[in-house]
């Protein structure tokens, strides 16, 4: 039976950038980051996303306009 991933937090502790992935079923289309997109680390931090993360992310999602 496919389950749902949980979202994660992904978060850079060199340049502070952060997002949240939230796969929205369980085919992975789209891979979660393996390094910062910003400074190219590849040590991000990688911790189960709360509803404040899931809701930030969605709230600048729609300020910036992406989907």
């Amino acid at each position: 039976m496919p389950v749902k991933p949980t979202p994660r937090s992904y978060s850079c502790p060199s340049c502070s950038w952060s997002t949240v992935f939230a796969p929205r079923s369980d085919a992975l289309i789209i891979p979660p980051p393996s390094e910062c997109p910003r400074c190219g680390a590849q040590d991000l931090i990688v911790k189960p996303a709360t509803q404040v993360d899931l809701i930030a992310d969605r709230l600048l999602s729609i300020v910036l306009g992406r989907s």
